[in-house]
């Protein structure tokens, strides 16, 4: 089955967040995929349900991230994700 995930910069996420997901778990249903969840990662502080089967989850779930503080939010964004190493080239 089908798992969607999008990464949203909100502490309140609610269910216009979700738009691109239920679009998503409609084009799975025309494709005849199954549809299984789909999951907003946000800056919210637990696991939200949104739908019966969208959920609002914590981005700390991930991995081991502090909290940001509300004004150093954006300036700190970088710095909280984790570096990736690009892509091999063929």
């Amino acid at each position: 089955g089908a798992v969607g995930v999008e990464v949203k910069l909100t502490s309140t996420p609610n269910s216009s967040d979700f738009r691109g997901l239920r679009r998503f778990r409609e084009d799975c249903d025309k494709l005849g995929r199954k549809f299984r969840q789909g999951f907003v990662v946000c800056t919210c502080e637990r696991v939200k349900k949104i739908e019966e089967d969208m959920w609002a989850i914590p981005y700390q779930l991930l991995g081991d991230y502090p909290s940001p503080s509300p004004k150093k939010q954006l300036n700190n964004l970088e710095c909280q994700l984790p570096k990736m190493n690009p892509l091999p080239k063929e």
